[in-house]
């Protein structure tokens, strides 16, 4: 069974020689996605999952690779979620997304950072009032969802 610390080695060694429009190396994204998963008090497996939420998607890493590292089907599953398709809008990777509670979850966190001052202060205005446009939608549609998955486990709790 591979570790935090495997999927913290994945993820800089895939994100190697990726830099954020600011300049800031990739790295610092998952690094902060994590970050905020951990202050919220999330365990070592969704830990792995948000240092590698973007290693499919934006490398030549795929699912069956990281399965063949060690990582469980609950961490290859929130990757998967989190891995926008090639032939999928952005909209239809939000609704796959805002299917699972963990999943949303960690969308939040990385809606939040790709979304702060800091990030957005890198982009032209035109493609700032766009970002923070498709943020703003997305991170509703993610709180509608998150709302309706506590709702749901609150209601199979009282049952």
């Amino acid at each position: 069974m591979s570790t935090l610390r495997r999927a913290i080695e994945i993820a800089y060694e895939a994100h190697d020689g990726q830099f954020r429009l600011g300049g800031a190396a990739f790295i610092t994204h998952p690094m902060a996605v994590a970050a905020i998963m951990a202050e919220r008090g999330y365990a070592s497996w969704v830990l792995q999952a948000c240092w590698l939420h973007d290693v499919v998607e934006d490398t030549d890493w795929t699912i069956e690779r990281l399965r063949a590292e060690g990582f469980s089907e609950k961490v290859l599953l929130l990757v998967d979620l989190l891995t926008r398709r090639a032939d999928e809008t952005y909209a239809e990777y939000i609704e796959r997304v805002a299917s699972d509670p963990t999943s949303t979850e960690i969308k939040l966190a990385d809606n939040r950072h790709n979304s702060s001052p800091d990030q957005l202060q890198h982009v032209t205005p035109s493609a700032r009032r766009s970002k923070i446009v498709r943020y703003a939608k997305s991170r509703a549609r993610l709180e509608r969802a998150r709302h309706d998955h506590r709702t749901h486990d609150a209601a199979v709790a009282a049952a």
